[in-house]
């Protein structure tokens, strides 16, 4: 599986698990989602996020607008070339933005 992340592609082996995060901030109205035309079943995804206060002991809970990580783990179903895709979206006025 070619995974591709910031224009960079990496092998794995079938069944194999990958995983990485990425800096976000929800409270800017976007959210990140996967692009699940991409995938075509070569492999399938978990993904979770953690707010920068729930990662940092010196932040209050909640810190608004403080960001988080998003996490993803990918685990390998196919043999084959296949796309991780995200887009960053506003959900309230439609407009997609290739992130």
């Amino acid at each position: 599986m070619g995974v591709g992340y910031d224009g960079k592609t990496f092998g794995t082996t079938l069944g194999e698990q990958v995983f990485f995060k990425v800096n976000v901030d929800p409270t800017a109205g976007y959210t990140l989602i996967v692009d699940d035309s991409k995938i075509n079943g070569g492999f399938t995804y978990i993904s979770s996020y953690r707010s920068n206060a729930e990662l940092n002991d010196y932040l209050p809970t909640p810190s608004l607008g403080a960001g988080g990580v998003q996490m993803y783990g990918l685990t390998t179903k196919k043999v084959g070339s296949f796309t991780f895709r995200l887009v960053s979206a506003q959900s309230y006025d439609g407009d997609w933005v290739a992130y």
